[in-house]
């Protein structure tokens, strides 16, 4: 009797992106089934590698790996100039918080907020004219926040929840007379998730930092532990659809009625 094989059917699929322009364009997804897992379902196109590069030597990689940029990986500029030259392409991914080897943010456009903190934004831009500049590169960039800010409809039930609690919380503040304050999300367990709405002094929140844990982070630098897995989980619980109208969310709208002033003259 010979071996049959399990096969599990999808009745979705991944969905189609072109990345790239004419000839350099590339087109992934369309799949319907795991990589190689071609019995189960249509596989239209190969799989596409994306080429990694870091900015500091890595240290874990296995030999075969390493073997392949071990000219360059002390090089950041060196090891992308690499995959491009032989591999096609290489996607750089960064973060706004990213600095030279003088310390300073590299999207540090010179502006500060009311306590002196440097306002950081447009990193991708920065990053792209250094590729160009530096290695003649074509370039494309985008900030991922853009699909965040805009994607409600996918938003956690917690995370819903508690916006509205937060809302809500911050208008009974003000019609009970308190000042300087803001509301909390305070957890009282992670398993089960709990949490409730809390009041904080302005005075002792506002212009401090509180850093994340280094045991969230590995040691790497790249990946998150399960202590951190652990706490952030219970935030991206539960779904919280919006009722939709022509394929596009339907969202409250305010209607934005005045109310009649309350309040004197303020006077600095």
């Amino acid at each position: 009797m010979g071996l049959e094989i399990y096969k599990e059917s999808y009745t979705g699929n991944i969905k189609e992106i072109t990345l790239g322009k004419g000839k350099n364009a590339v087109t992934v997804g369309g799949q319907a089934c795991y990589p190689f897992y071609s019995f189960e379902g249509k596989m239209p196109r190969k799989p596409v590698i994306a080429m990694e590069v870091w900015d500091m030597e890595p240290d874990e990689w296995p030999a075969a790996a390493l073997s392949h940029f071990k000219d360059v990986v002390s090089d950041p500029a060196a090891w992308a100039k690499k995959c491009v030259n032989e591999f096609g392409y290489c996607s750089v991914v960064v973060s706004e918080g990213v600095k030279d080897a003088k310390g300073n943010f590299l999207s540090d456009q010179g502006l500060r907020d009311a306590f002196g903190h440097a306002q950081l934004g447009g990193v991708a831009p920065v990053v792209a004219n250094i590729i160009k500049d530096g290695l003649g590169f074509k370039y494309h960039w985008g900030v991922a926040d853009y699909l965040q800010r805009a994607a409600r409809h996918i938003a956690s039930k917690t995370d819903v929840e508690q916006a509205y609690a937060v809302g809500k919380a911050a208008v009974e503040f003000a019609i009970k007379g308190h000042n300087a304050v803001m509301p909390t999300i305070n957890r009282l367990s992670s398993k089960p998730y709990r949490w409730k709405i809390g009041m904080a002094q302005l005075s002792k929140v506002a212009n401090v930092e509180k850093m994340m844990p280094s045991n969230f982070i590995t040691k790497d630098g790249f990946g998150i532990t399960e202590r951190c897995r652990t706490y952030l989980v219970p935030l991206i619980k539960g779904e919280d659809y919006p009722s939709y109208r022509d394929g596009l969310p339907k969202y409250v709208r305010l209607k934005n009625i005045g109310v009649k002033k309350k309040l004197g003259n303020f006077k600095i």
